[in-house]
């Protein structure tokens, strides 16, 4: 197996009582292992006695019993946790002790990772003067099951090598990230149209021309302005989707708000403008290449490559990489064209967090939505994609 880690993880420290979005508060459910829950069950005394009681075994695997509104039975007053106080950090449940640690199965690699719907990861990540950093390491073990009977392994290592292209492209910094982004997409798109018409060859080739910067500076140099219109339809179209599908969270406020911004009268969209420009600017060049970086390493690779009855449309999933990260700028320029200047660090990355515990812990049947949504609206069409991103 390879096991590939992007940032630094080992130097990740919880924050306790001074996070401002607390994990434990958030309304999600939280899993307790068979071999904690054991210990807990065995623990005496008052604690004891709640760690029996405060914890659901109608199910498998064991969830604890969150407040009404959504905290953690044995979150305390002052945020911080009640099994770390009394127990220590070795018996808290692995779901608790992992987060914001995350791992993806990706054919015989795992991705390892740290999820940005944690605000400290979040800060760490946007305060980096330096891109996000891939460590590899091979332990010789081989993968003993796979989600298909029949894994189609000269596909995947097609998308493996796809992964590797990619990253390439985007650290290419002679180039802004628009430029990016659209050799981004000139490459995912001319591939997949290679793979689905199985010309291996071509193939091939594509991955030869895409290594050398040279070959497709020019292709990324597009006469076209950002096109407002564009963008507003874009993020309106997909707010509408996910307000189909939140209650009355702080997300479901957000995007409320956003919707009756951008159509209301008062809505400056000169400021707008203005402020995607200033994201644009070479202040905010590294924040977004590691914003984007983090979303191709998540969403890029999965198992599902090795199903030949699944979708493993490599250029559609780009494209649903790329919208979640327009969106989060349009998100973004809209709360900060208020102001006429773009949010804090602190505020960013608070916005990033409530984004993201929407897009990545939701179930797989959002991204079916968000990606039909896509199509009905012709998302995929690379002029309007080349629109959106420039």
């Amino acid at each position: 197996m390879k096991h590939i880690t992007i940032g630094e993880i080992n130097k990740f420290q919880c924050v306790g009582s001074e996070c401002p979005y607390t994990c434990c508060g958030g309304g999600w459910a939280i899993s307790v292992d068979k071999v904690t829950d054991e210990y807990y069950q065995s623990v005496e005394g008052d604690f004891g006695e709640e760690l029996r009681t405060k914890i659901s075994r109608e199910q498998t695997p064991a969830l604890m019993k969150l407040k009404p509104d959504g905290r953690c039975p044995f979150l305390n007053e002052e945020n911080l946790c009640r099994v770390y106080i009394e127990l220590g950090p070795e018996h808290m449940c692995d779901t608790c002790r992992f987060y914001p640690r995350m791992e993806r199965s990706a054919g015989d690699r795992v991705l390892h990772y740290m999820t940005i719907s944690c605000p400290e990861v979040g800060r760490i990540f946007f305060s980096r003067k330096a891109p996000l950093e891939f460590h590899t390491v091979e332990d010789g073990n081989p993968r003993l099951q796979y989600p298909v009977s029949s894994p189609d392994w000269h596909y995947f290592r097609l998308a493996e090598r796809a992964f590797d292209v990619n990253f390439e492209i985007l650290r290419n910094h002679s180039l802004n990230i628009a430029q990016r982004e659209r050799a981004l997409l000139l490459f995912n798109r001319a591939l997949q149209d290679a793979l689905d018409a199985e010309k291996w060859e071509d193939a091939e080739k594509l991955f030869t021309f895409f290594a050398a910067p040279e070959n497709y500076l020019s292709m990324t140099r597009s006469q076209l302005s950002g096109h407002l219109p564009s963008k507003v339809r874009f993020f309106r179209d997909l707010c509408e989707l996910m307000l189909k599908r939140e209650g009355g969270s702080t997300v479901y406020r957000m995007f409320a708000f956003s919707i009756q911004y951008i159509l209301s009268a008062q809505a400056d969209m000169d400021a707008l403008s203005e402020c995607l420009k200033m994201l644009d600017g070479e202040e905010y060049q590294r924040e977004e290449e590691n914003l984007l970086t983090y979303f191709l390493f998540h969403f890029y690779l999965d198992d599902a490559l090795l199903d030949k009855s699944a979708n493993r449309d490599l250029f559609r999933r780009l494209v649903f990489i790329l919208s979640l990260y327009q969106f989060y700028r349009i998100f973004t320029a809209i709360f900060s064209s208020q102001r006429k200047e773009i949010m804090p660090l602190k505020e960013r990355v608070l916005t990033i967090a409530f984004l993201s515990r929407y897009f990545e812990h939701s179930q797989d049947k959002f991204r079916e939505q968000f990606n039909e949504t896509l199509a009905q609206h012709q998302f995929y069409d690379m002029g309007f994609l080349f629109q959106l991103i420039s």
